[in-house]
């Protein structure tokens, strides 16, 4: 049972790649029957689309390119997502600090959609919000080589 996070706390359950130079892209296979693995999850600030507002969501990212988000802990739990983020090749994330802020920034494309996208994070620290990019980085490579993680290895 996993037990409920505090407010403001982070909770990363997978280690992030810290260099995209370390990963040996030479071994990556193409497995689509592998299991889909929870790479990374926690709380981060989500500021909305039609409400600006900031709003504390659990985020949880898989090994299949996707980052998932949940009103809260217990909402990850019950698997019921208050939306879903399809990470491809032609997404960007980026990062700003503003004294003790971090901010992400995920531009998605249209793809299909009449619009692009941006969504912004808040992080509680420097170092939870680079992780958070670093994964979303890999994944989003390892998605675009046809790739995907089956240890955490190369994480």
């Amino acid at each position: 049972m996993h037990a409920k996070p505090s407010a403001g706390c982070e909770v990363i359950v997978s280690v992030h790649c810290d260099d995209l130079e370390e990963i040996d892209w030479s071994e990556c296979e193409l497995e689509p029957t592998r299991k889909v693995e929870v790479l990374a999850e926690g709380i981060l600030e989500k500021r909305g689309f039609w409400n600006p507002s900031w709003k504390a969501r659990y985020f949880v990212l898989d090994s299949r390119g996707r980052l998932f988000y949940y009103k809260s802990f217990w909402h990850r739990m019950a698997n019921m997502p208050a939306g879903k983020i399809a990470l491809t090749r032609d997404c960007s994330v980026s990062n700003v600090q503003q004294g003790d802020k971090f901010f992400i920034d995920l531009h998605v494309p249209a793809n299909g959609r009449l619009v692009d996208r941006t969504f912004h994070f808040l992080a509680s620290s420097q170092k939870i919000g680079q992780k958070w990019i670093n994964g979303i980085q890999c994944v989003k490579d390892k998605v675009y080589y046809g790739c995907f993680p089956g240890d955490d290895s190369w994480w």
